[in-house]
């Protein structure tokens, strides 16, 4: 190949990593612009308990949080996110990564040397508006210098003068202590300082524990980094006064932003459910599905202001049993992902792990065999173990208190939270493979279980 047909090949091959990575069908679907997650993530973080300190909280968050609204030639290197600032906040993300170029004595939003097609001043107003109609919630903004190189006594006057001191925004920035609680910070931006020089906020990365392998060799060198820093901040449980920051975001040439989201954010899922994580800190993820997004806001469930109005069951890895035959338990047949009664064996598709949903007051059932497939009731009143249940609802349930009492645990009607029909042994038989249905509400043997606790 002669030198000029090379150098044609080679900028072909770099117009077409510009363009950007074709969007995976499967995985486009869960991070597109019809994002849309449960309207409790508006709201989740006024549902914890005041003195709740940030290195308690578990934060799903966005990397280069204001690429959503770019649109050109080099989308596939610049964009991070598909949806806006404010969808952002809606569907539960509480940390923004925020990048200012400085000029003119203004911040104006850039990836690199790329312009976003907004300022600074329109990432505080979706935000103030978003803390407006949600004034129990927070919201962290780790703010960095990026395509200009003004020191930071200058970076911080336009800071100063520009935006702190301006009456629409003034009264929600954050200034004090660099571990707050929740009630020192609601209705607030909380300003993670990535600069020098002021005191709003709170000093990054200085005071926090960091993982940010930004540009591993492949996939796996970035999932073990991720892989170390769930770890750690698990092992904390949020009462070692540290606050992690776990960012899953990565880019390469080979790979690309999708690439790596593809596998890191799947990765991180599955080792947040399986695992059972019991804190993360801060998550920053690129094009976050609804998923990552729930399970990260989810382990905040023990910060809950009223604990005990969840029930005592939330967090438990329980079986459920007959009341009229306890050796009989409720099993994920993998054969053909239903729901049955068969022998307790003690296997793992025969125990459930409760995750207590404060929008619908309802549990999620939850395998531990696979804690991405739930028990749901499908269109026919049968029951699935799916980990795409055709409607939320279907797949959350009540526990409704017989009034009874067993040597083994509680006994109770398990009412579905979409149909308000109750789960039941098919014609009252007991034999293994029995099939498990939802029924109206009759008080009878078949729709009562025990609840058994596995400590």
């Amino acid at each position: 190949m002669n030198k000029k047909k090379f150098t044609v090949l080679l900028c072909i091959c770099f117009g077409l990593f510009l363009l950007g990575y074709k969007t995976p069908m499967s995985y486009a679907h869960i991070n597109g612009g019809d994002w849309s997650s449960r309207t409790y993530n508006r709201y989740w973080m006024s549902e914890l308990n005041d003195n709740v300190r940030l290195s308690e909280l578990s934060i799903p968050g966005t990397h280069n949080s204001a690429t959503g609204t770019f649109s050109g030639i080099a989308s596939g290197y610049v964009k991070t996110q598909s949806i806006d600032i404010r969808k952002q906040l809606d569907n539960g993300i509480r940390f923004l990564d925020i990048r200012a170029r400085a000029i003119d004595g203004a911040f104006t939003m850039h990836h690199d040397r790329y312009y976003l097609n907004q300022n600074f001043g329109d990432v505080l107003n979706k935000t103030v508006a978003f803390l407006r109609d949600n004034p129990g919630e927070v919201v962290y903004m780790r703010l960095k210098q990026e395509y200009s190189s003004v020191n930071d006594h200058t970076f911080n006057h336009i800071l100063n003068t520009r935006y702190l001191q301006d009456s629409r925004w003034r009264d929600y920035f954050y200034y004090g202590n660099a571990n707050p609680t929740l009630r020192e910070t609601r209705g607030k931006i909380v300003i993670f300082c990535n600069f020098l020089g002021n005191n709003v906020g709170i000093p990054y990365p200085s005071s926090f524990d960091i993982q940010d392998y930004w540009n591993p060799v492949n996939p796996n060198d970035k999932r073990w980094a991720v892989e170390q820093q769930f770890d750690k901040a698990h092992q904390s449980r949020g009462i070692n006064g540290v606050k992690y920051i776990n960012y899953l975001s990565a880019n390469g040439f080979w790979n690309g932003v999708w690439g790596y989201a593809d596998v890191i954010n799947h990765f991180s899922f599955y080792r947040i459910i399986n695992r059972n994580i019991k804190h993360t800190g801060i998550v920053p993820i690129d094009y976050p599905s609804e998923w990552l997004v729930n399970s990260i806001i989810d382990i905040n469930h023990r910060l809950l202001k009223d604990r005990e109005s969840k029930g005592k069951y939330d967090g438990y890895i329980t079986s459920i049993q007959c009341e009229a035959d306890t050796s009989k338990v409720v099993d994920w047949n993998q054969g053909n992902n239903r729901g049955i009664i068969y022998h307790n064996a003690g296997s793992r598709n025969q125990k459930w792990y409760l995750d207590y949903d404060v929008a619908s007051k309802a549990y999620i059932l939850r395998s531990q065999r696979n804690r991405d497939h739930v028990l749901a009731e499908n269109s026919s009143f049968g029951i699935d173990v799916t980990n795409q249940p055709s409607i939320q609802n279907r797949a959350r349930w009540r526990l409704l208190s017989s009034g009874l009492e067993h040597m083994l645990g509680d006994v109770y009607y398990l009412q579905n939270a979409h149909s308000n029909r109750i789960l039941e042994v098919r014609d009252g038989v007991y034999n293994n493979n029995q099939e498990l249905i939802t029924a109206p509400v009759a008080h009878i043997q078949r729709q009562r279980f025990v609840i058994h606790r596995e400590d």
